[in-house]
């Protein structure tokens, strides 16, 4: 630990419930997850990793010690504190009442900004991790010897607390961020956007067929001007959100595999979780797109690959840059392939035999088309059927 005057240092950044915040622990592994407690009936009262929320299971106090130590108190039951049940590899993590000396006290030390590892006093090699370096939901809370990886690595976010449950500092109960239409720097309704992620944001995400298949697994592309490159984000009264394809309003973004390197697609409309996604604001203005379906993937691409062609997929939370998403906003008018609604009825008004000019069976004037040829009769189009790929 660092050392001022004998004792560990404690920065700006370090927590401090003295005036009475509280706090989240969030990996830096999956920031969608933290650490709590559970107080389920007939439980150990064991620590695990849960999907990020604000019940008080998931709530602590950070007791800021004379020694520059911490004690971290349950909010939920506050005669528990955060303790090791064997100051060993592997010691899981339980909330235990007050009286086991240094067992029960944590030193602090920043690696980066804002973001700490926990050693145990007791026995400082030891730091808090979780079982299997996962984030996955449910997995053990323990001590683990000190080797640098993110699941050793976390982050205190504030939370106002009022008893029951909290809020974001700053907000009021029923201003939480889902009921603004339009938060500051996410997505407009009914505007246009391309996919990048940080890794190369010289390539985008579109689904390969000019034309959107459903089910068809989405890929990384040059730009070019086809809204089978395009998406709405349509965002719904929870926060969370559906993603459309441009070309096909009827379909989706799609989690068709709920596992890591499952397959993304656009696919057609269904109402399940699978096609609702969390947008996770980042400090650098990007985007995690989370699953709501499995809050512990989220949108990457294959292999961390940053070139045209690899395959779009879900992944675990890493902190890559293949993960982190930028939404650029396209002019409509530059877009070939669809209008915006593409895929929806006809409007009133435009049906067979109204105003238009244009014979009956005949092209629309300023309309897009497929070309495509048919067997006499009827048929569908054969081997020699052509659509035009974007870009």
């Amino acid at each position: 630990a660092s050392i001022s005057q004998g004792l560990p240092y404690v920065g700006p950044n370090f927590p401090n419930s003295e005036d009475g915040t509280v706090y989240r622990i969030v990996s830096v592994s999956n920031p969608r997850t933290v650490l709590q407690l559970d107080l389920s009936a007939g439980s150990a009262r064991n620590a695990t990793i849960g999907v990020k929320g604000s019940t008080e299971d998931m709530l602590f106090r950070m007791e800021l010690q004379p020694d520059h130590t911490y004690l971290i108190r349950s909010v939920a039951l506050p005669n528990l504190l955060l303790t090791p049940g064997s100051v060993a590899n592997y010691g899981d993590i339980f909330g235990m009442n007050e009286g086991y000396g240094a067992t029960q006290k944590w030193i602090l030390e920043e690696v980066s900004n804002g973001v700490f590892i926990m050693r145990c006093e007791a026995k400082t090699n030891l730091l808090i991790d979780t079982s299997g370096a996962t984030t996955q939901v449910g997995a053990r809370v323990l001590l683990y010897v000190e080797e640098g990886s993110n699941t050793q690595r976390w982050t205190f976010e504030a939370v106002e607390y009022s008893g029951g449950s909290g809020t974001e500092p700053g907000t009021e109960p029923g201003d939480e961020p889902g009921d603004d239409p339009t938060p500051e720097g996410y997505p407009k309704a009914d505007t246009p956007y391309r996919l990048s992620n940080l890794s190369n944001p010289a390539v985008v995400a579109q689904a390969p067929s000019a034309a959107p298949v459903a089910g068809q697994q989405l890929t990384m592309a040059v730009p070019g001007n086809g809204a089978n490159q395009v998406v709405l984000f349509d965002r719904q009264d929870d926060g969370t959100y559906i993603i459309k394809s441009y070309a096909n309003t009827g379909l989706v973004l799609t989690a068709e595999t709920l596992d890591w390197r499952g397959a993304v697609a656009f696919d057609t409309a269904d109402g399940t979780d699978a096609q609702r996604w969390t947008l996770e604001k980042l400090s650098d203005g990007s985007f995690h797109l989370i699953s709501c379906a499995k809050p512990t993937i989220m949108l990457d691409t294959n292999g961390s690959s940053t070139v045209a062609g690899a395959a779009v997929i879900l992944w675990g939370g890493d902190g890559g840059n293949t993960q982190k998403w930028r939404f650029t906003e396209v002019d409509p008018t530059t877009i070939v392939g669809a209008e915006p609604g593409g895929g929806n009825e006809p409007d009133p008004g435009d049906e067979p035999g109204g105003d238009d000019p244009s014979s009956d069976g005949f092209p629309v004037s300023g309309s897009l088309y497929m070309l495509s040829n048919r067997l006499p009769g009827g048929g569908q189009p054969g081997e020699h059927g052509r659509t035009r790929q974007s870009g």
